[in-house]
């Protein structure tokens, strides 16, 4: 009986540690807020390029490496300013250099960052592409 105690509050100890290490939340969590923050970053007349949703692995241990991320594209045929994007993403950029590298969300404790580009297009006039790069540990 008390080898199968032993063994309970071990795992309860390694569960709290791993959660303080991943900042909070389970991954899947992570996972399902990135995906929403990417569904209510495009208006209607933006066109998905590419959306790489995250995929979770299990027992991913983020000391030294993201664990969750989710990369998406769209084209856009006006412009978009990285204030706009950062606001619908919840994001606060405001210390971040010209491209929002690794703007943390607005008050949340879960580690989610985002990086934030929107360029001209090469190839069309008056087209824009806005990027994201999600992450968090």
């Amino acid at each position: 009986m008390a080898t199968v105690l032993f063994v309970l509050l071990l795992f309860a100890a390694c569960t709290t540690m791993v959660n303080g290490i991943n900042e909070g939340g389970d991954h899947q969590e992570k996972a399902r807020t990135m995906m929403a923050m990417a569904d209510h970053l495009p208006e209607e007349d933006w066109q998905l390029i590419v959306r790489v949703d995250p995929k979770v692995e299990q027992g991913c241990l983020s000391i030294d490496i993201e664990c969750v991320r989710l990369n998406a594209s769209w084209s856009v045929p006006h412009e978009v300013t990285k204030e706009d994007a950062a606001s619908r993403l919840g994001l606060d950029c405001s210390d971040s250099a010209r491209t929002y590298k690794g703007c943390p969300r607005k008050n949340s404790t879960d580690g989610i960052t985002a990086d934030l580009r929107i360029y001209p297009a090469k190839n069309a006039p008056g087209t824009w592409q806005v990027a994201i790069d999600l992450r968090a540990r």
